[in-house]
């Protein structure tokens, strides 16, 4: 294996990873009329006057064009046939996310640029250099929303204080018994965003390249222990893809190694250069954008997931809340995520990370637009109308952790909110 291969032996895997999470993820993937599914609900607002049977068609025949892309992929195809393959899978993913933004889940969007840079990269070398470029910024991006009010208090508190539990549920045999455990907990999570800062950092330089590669591949090793079904049980499509970027880190470090014996022996690679085309200056322009978006990402002008926001709370949100006197209005599919009164107002809840998890098997999308977008959609099509209000949540300062809250009570308050999104005006 010379210094070029690993972009070719990256591509097939990422081929293998890339179906290993659709299929995780199945019911995300096809339109369904299906009573009790989460809505499909469109990125742009010119998307969403698509017919729903038209979309539903369009959105079947695309994942089938992903698919048999992918299963071209799996086998040891010519070059030229690879990169388009490839190239169909970045159009076919495109279209899905217009079709429904729901599908824009970290690994999703991460591997729509995997595709335009195997498609398109002139040599795998570049294609290597432009990979670790992403990889650095998904690092970077997710330890930076990770050093925040929201994750020491909540999720990163919950993942110390669970590796430090489980030595007492394994053996018997506790380190910090008799310990103020939740104080040392919210100490310790700190460690959590300054490791995946320390990998980002160390990611580009090839000095420490090996180092980055090494914690990245802890790191991802211990979040499959915490988020596994024999632990925390996060959905299925979260802990394959960890699995997939610690075997990334894994063919990344393998393929350091060979390179370097190659140069002390003076093997030189050959790695044939494609022609330079337009289409790689937009796929580059595109990468560039992806990098340097998320600094908008606090200031609402880039979605969350989308800046690499993982595991970090601070996101923006909204409560859906149903009347009861209109809950029968809904189909009984869609009724069993609807909780109990708690407080005896009238009005319930409605559990959308419940509501995804169960009919999409993945998490619900982190944003307030989406998820008043849900609200909208629940209004119109049950025509519910002042028997629903949402509770529109803003992302949490960082350093105290307080939102701002908005409530809109009936569907034209819903309405008028959902169409002040810069992403409605398109």
């Amino acid at each position: 294996m010379n210094s070029q291969e690993d972009a070719p032996l990256l591509s097939r895997f990422w081929a293998l990873a890339l179906m290993a999470l659709l299929i995780a993820t199945w019911p995300l993937w096809w339109v369904t009329s299906q009573p009790g599914s989460l809505p499909s609900l469109p990125l742009l607002d010119i998307v969403r006057k698509v017919d729903g049977q038209v979309a539903s068609r369009i959105a079947t025949f695309v994942m089938s064009g992903t698919l048999m892309a992918i299963g071209i992929l799996g086998n040891y195809i010519k070059n030229a046939w690879r990169r388009k393959a490839w190239a169909c899978v970045a159009i076919c993913l495109t279209l899905l996310f217009a079709l429904d933004q729901h599908r824009l889940q970290p690994w999703a969007y991460q591997s729509f640029f995997y595709a335009i840079i195997f498609a398109f990269a002139p040599t795998c070398q570049i294609a290597r250099h432009w990979i670790l470029v992403l990889m650095t910024s998904v690092y970077l991006y997710s330890s930076l929303g990770k050093f925040d009010y929201q994750f020491v208090h909540t999720v990163g508190h919950d993942f110390v204080l669970h590796m430090l539990k489980l030595p007492k549920d394994v053996l018997g045999v506790g380190w910090f018994d008799g310990l103020a455990v939740d104080e040392i907990a919210t100490r310790l999570c700190f460690a959590l965003p300054v490791t995946e800062f320390l990998a980002a950092v160390m990611l580009l330089p090839k000095r420490t390249q090996r180092f980055a590669l090494v914690i990245v591949i802890f790191m991802h090793a211990t979040l499959i222990g915490l988020l596994g079904p024999w632990s925390l049980g996060h959905s299925w499509g979260v802990v394959v893809w960890n699995v997939a970027l610690l075997i990334q880190a894994l063919i990344f470090l393998m393929t350091l190694h060979r390179n370097e014996m190659q140069d002390h022996v003076g093997i030189q690679p050959n790695d044939v250069p494609r022609p330079r085309s337009r289409l790689w200056s937009i796929a580059r322009i595109l990468i560039i954008v992806a990098c340097v978006a998320p600094l908008a990402e606090r200031a609402g002008y880039w979605d969350h997931w989308l800046s690499w926001s993982l595991y970090s709370p601070h996101t923006s949100g909204a409560d859906i809340e149903i009347h009861q006197s209109v809950v029968d209005k809904l189909p009984e599919q869609t009724q069993r995520f609807v909780e109990d009164d708690q407080d005896g107002d009238g009005w319930h809840f409605v559990s959308l990370q419940r509501w995804s998890i169960e009919t999409c098997w993945a998490p619900i999308y982190p944003q307030a637009r989406y998820q008043i977008a849900v609200a909208d959609d629940l209004a119109r099509r049950y025509q519910i109308d002042r028997g629903i209000r949402v509770i529109e949540r803003s992302a949490s300062d960082r350093w105290t952790g307080q939102r701002e809250q908005r409530w809109l009570v009936g569907n034209n308050e819903i309405a008028k909110r959902l169409r002040e999104s810069w992403f409605y005006s398109f």
